[in-house]
């Protein structure tokens, strides 16, 4: 297990943990990654991928998501505050349609699951992009 811990204080420190963890220009599977954040706003050194996350979960299994954040946020030794999410997926654009599903269900999950959730992020093979909830519908790549 690593040691890194960011000290994710801002959109900034998170883009660049982000950076880190998933350079830009390689190759990107359909991928969530979640990242617990505690006290002093230190990331947990282990973060969490989900793999072959293509779509959103459907409404009937809407459950699903935030039930499997809370198994990871009581698995945890210590309290957890925060929450940070990373979807990657192949492709050289930024965020999609699809992609802003899958923003807007982050964020709720983390409401789901009373975290103060940070700006959720995505990466394709070229782009590393904020998509804040503000600003997603401006977002969408042609």
């Amino acid at each position: 297990m690593s040691s890194y811990r960011p000290h994710i204080r801002n959109e900034y420190d998170l883009e660049r943990a982000w950076r880190i963890i998933a350079p830009p220009q390689e190759p990107r599977p359909h991928s969530l990654w979640i990242m617990l954040i505690g006290e002093g706003r230190r990331a947990f050194t282990q973060l969490t991928q989900v793999e072959d996350a293509f779509t959103v979960p459907p409404p009937e299994s809407g459950h699903v998501l935030p039930d499997f954040v809370r198994e990871l946020v009581d698995a945890v030794p210590a309290a957890v505050e925060r929450i940070a999410f990373l979807r990657t997926r192949p492709g050289h654009f930024g965020p999609t349609n699809e992609d802003l599903a899958w923003a807007e269900c982050l964020y709720a999950v983390a409401g789901e699951v009373a975290l103060r959730c940070e700006t959720v992020f995505l990466a394709t093979d070229l782009v590393l992009v904020p998509m804040p909830p503000a600003e997603r519908s401006s977002l969408v790549s042609a």
